[in-house]
This record gives structure tokens, sequence and C-alpha cells, in this order.
């Protein structure tokens, strides 16, 4: 608890040679494979854990041993290790939870949605469940389902940033804008630093033809996160629509080689405000000309270019992945 983990580890190791005789003590092996995780030790880790199970189960030893391997993006083996879990605690709601987020890290939404309903008719006022069963309702378009299932989770969570961002972005393909800025606009407030909501609030405003706006969210999303290319095709577009064909075409050279659809897309659209002799076109057809692999989201989704009509981000896998907070954790960035 004084994060002195190396001398624990010794205290155990002692600790461990006088409980040998009596077949050992599961909780002597799970605090050091505790203090070799937060080490970021993970294969000691592994191996302390391994051996607290053989020597008792525990839900809370899985836990942690699925967490050590998501924190090394062994996800398939986490999934295995709750699964085997769920074979001794097979009502663990949050077990349900983290196996149903692995899947949808994974990109098997219907295994994830079936795992998280199950988990839902333990503890159907988890908040944790519902943002994520609602993502994958709402990724499928049933957005006024979904809307009822963030309704309940907004009782039990009513500032998360997550939450907003996907109620905001339900509403948007409601083509409701107003409520959709105003959801997003509220994320934004509370948690400023997270690129996806500037991202969707970007697409927000494109679509509604605040460019400048536009502009003004998508770098904020660049600067958080600048290595995202579909943020640099829409500011492209945003770029050209604001008749700044130079930034344009060089916001869309940052995407040429991970997306050749995505750079014909921002060729047409550049060349509705060009002159089709300009300098700018034969750079955007060279883009187009340049071999590349499709871009995806964090879901597998190739997202398209120009103004989106149905929502393209949600947080919920994304932030889990980045937590690593143990079973059922969703980040709160």
């Amino acid at each position: 608890m004084l994060g002195r983990h190396k001398a624990a580890i010794e205290v155990y190791n002692e600790a461990e040679k006088h409980a040998a005789a009596s077949g050992g003590d599961w909780e002597i092996y799970h605090n050091k494979g505790l203090c070799h995780m937060y080490l970021k030790q993970y294969a000691e880790s592994e191996e302390a854990f391994l051996q607290a199970n053989s020597i008792a189960k525990h839900d809370a030893t899985y836990v942690q041993l699925g967490k050590v391997y998501t924190l090394q993006d062994k996800y398939r083996a986490a999934v295995d290790t709750y699964l085997e879990a769920l074979e001794y605690s097979p009502d663990n709601a949050e077990l349900l939870t983290t196996v149903g987020l692995l899947y949808l890290r994974l990109g098997e939404n219907l295994k994830a949605f079936e795992y998280l309903g199950n988990s839902l008719t333990h503890d159907p006022k988890n908040p944790k469940t519902i943002l994520a069963a609602g993502s994958i309702i709402q990724d499928h378009n049933d957005i006024d389902v979904a809307l009822v299932k963030y309704r309940i989770a907004a009782v039990q969570t009513p500032h998360s940033a997550q939450l907003w961002n996907n109620i905001g972005m339900c509403f948007f393909g409601k083509q409701k804008y107003v409520a959709a800025i105003a959801c997003l606009k509220r994320a934004l407030y509370l948690d400023p630093f997270e690129w996806i909501i500037s991202y969707n609030l970007g697409l927000v405003h494109l679509n509604t033809g605040q460019y400048a706006s536009a502009f003004h969210y998508l770098s904020a999303s660049l600067n958080l996160k600048p290595d995202y290319a579909p943020a640099y095709m829409y500011l492209g577009v945003t770029l050209a629509r604001l008749t700044d064909m130079d930034n344009a075409v060089a916001a869309y050279e940052k995407v040429r080689c991970c997306n050749a659809e995505r750079a014909a897309q921002g060729y047409r659209a550049a060349r509705l405000r060009c002159n089709p002799a300009s300098g700018a076109i034969r750079r955007l057809r060279n883009c187009h000309a340049a071999p590349a692999a499709c871009v995806y989201d964090y879901a597998g989704r190739c997202v398209g270019g120009g103004p989106p009509r149905t929502p393209q981000l949600r947080c919920v896998a994304l932030q889990w992945r980045a937590s690593g907070q143990g079973a059922g954790a969703i980040h709160q960035v």
C-alpha cells in the first residue's frame, strides 16, 4: 500500500517459504502477482496468479490475471481467463461486462452484446454495462433504444463524458444538431482532453456548414491525437470549404498513404473549389494514385470521407482498453 513493491515481494517470498509446508497460501501468491504487475513484470505476475489459482480459485485472481493479459494486448488469453472464471461464478456481472468489452474490442459485436445483456440481467443499472450495450445498439442505428439505455445510465453517472458523447452522437444521427452540439459540448466540458469528443464536434459542425467551428474542433482533436488519419481527411474537407486550398491539400497528403478511396473523395471535394488546372488538383491526383490500405476506426469499421450522416465514433471500447482498471472498467478520462 506504500508503493514499495520490491520490498513487499521480498516479504512475500519469505512468507511463501513458511507457508510451503502447509500447501501454500493463495493470498501470498495473489498479492505477489499484484506487486509484479505494478512493477510491469508481467511474466512473473502471470506465474504468481496462476500459482494462486492452482491453490484456490478466486474471482479476484482471475480478474487481475485477465488484466495482466490485457495490459500486454493478449486479448484472447484475457477472454479465456474470464470465461474460465465464469465457470465458477456465472452470475458475476463485472466478469460478464469485462468479457463483453473484450469481445467488443476484438470486433465480435454479437458475442459482446450477448455477455453485456447477461450482465444487465444481474445488474440492470450498471452504467458501464449500459454504456457498452448502448454503444452496440447505437452502431446498429437503433438510436431510440440506445437513448433509453443512456437515460438509465445518466441517473447513475451524470458526469460521464463518454455518456454525453454517445448521447450527442445519437442526436446527430436523428439530425437534431442543436441538441447534439449541446451534449457534445457538455462532454467536452467534463473531459476537455478527450480527442474523440473534439473530433465528433468537428464532424457535427462540418455537417451543419459551420466550417470555422469545424476547423477549430478538428484541429484540437489532431493536437491531442496527431496520428488519426480520418481527422486530417475531414480537416481537408473543412479547409476546402473555407477556400484554403493549399492547407487543404496539405491535410489530404497526410492521409494519401492510408486510404486511396478517401484521398479520391478529398480530390472530388477540392475540385468543387479549385481550378481544374491548378497545382492543388494535380497533387490530389497523385494522392489518388498512391496505393494504400483502408484506415479503420477503433471498432474495425472503415471510416468514409465527407460530412457523415450517422455517428462515426463512440468511446466505450477505446477508453476501456486505455484504462486497464480491472473487470468491467471504462476509463473516465
